[in-house]
């Protein structure tokens, strides 16, 4: 669900605290006119799939939209599974002043990621799809959870410019 991407590179990207080497920001896509549901499911490999929907409208002066997804598969080596759910939503409130608030969710869930290790070459040159023991003995994994809200408001500025504060946590 995102409608555009802005790199910033070097120093400027400071701006957006400690990221002195660069900064990537991703902006959500605003909602159809209309409620619209957009389902998606793909299927690939090793039983990957991933399955997802994005719904979204405007009401008025509110415009919504909600992105959620499923991504599972079996990995392509032993003990190489994966399961990765996502979802991102936003609602914008628009007023008669022209200014705008925004509230962005974004929640990921990857609870149970299999890590088969890397390979020395001649396990590599053996069987490539094979896992390296340390990875069955210590049953390697790892466990993401990362929940993401903020706050935007923007105030139309004189000269077409736009004066904006927003809060993340």
């Amino acid at each position: 669900s995102t409608s555009r991407i802005e790199v910033l590179r070097g120093p400027f990207a400071s701006l957006y605290g400690n990221a002195s080497g660069g900064f990537i920001q991703t902006f959500t896509e605003d909602g159809p006119e209309r409620p619209t549901l957009r389902p998606s499911v793909s299927f690939g490999s090793y039983d990957s799939y991933r399955a997802g929907m994005v719904f979204g409208g405007t009401a008025g002066a509110i415009n919504y939209l909600v992105d959620a997804s499923r991504f599972q598969t079996d990995g392509s080596r032993e003990h190489s599974a994966a399961r990765r759910d996502h979802v991102n939503a936003k609602l914008r409130i628009g007023f008669a002043t022209g200014a705008t608030l925004t509230a962005i969710v974004s929640a990921l869930d990857q609870p149970d990621t299999q890590d088969p290790l890397g390979l020395r070459r001649e396990q590599m040159q053996a069987n490539p799809r094979q896992v390296d023991p340390a990875a069955i003995n210590f049953n390697t994994r790892k466990r993401i959870e990362h929940r993401q809200g903020g706050l935007v408001y923007e105030h139309p500025a004189g000269g077409g410019g736009v004066l904006g504060v927003s809060a993340y946590g």
